[in-house]
């Protein structure tokens, strides 16, 4: 019988892990684990690149391509992560 359990508490073991990086609260039969929030690094890495009239005079001279994306990525930025209260947010 301490085989049988000695064996059956190894397998939940190994099967319980967590595949992540996660805190287990308690393990018991089965693992409860915390799981962590998901990080948004485009909140965290973007930095805005129209701040100032003389930035939007540098970009109005890029071609369109480079313009738009500039452009849609600010707004995205702003949108997301600046909770900007704008119709623009809604589309």
């Amino acid at each position: 019988m301490r085989y049988l359990m000695a064996t059956l508490m190894t397998l939940l073991m190994l099967l319980g892990t967590p595949a992540r990086a996660d805190r287990v609260k308690f393990c018991f039969l089965f693992c409860e684990v915390e799981t962590t929030p998901a990080v948004d690094s485009f909140c965290q890495s973007y930095q805005q690149v129209n701040k100032s009239p003389s930035d939007s005079a540098e970009i109005k001279k890029l071609s369109r391509g480079p313009k738009v994306r500039l452009n849609s990525n600010d707004v995205l930025y702003l949108c997301k992560c600046k909770a900007w209260n704008n119709p623009i947010c809604e589309r």
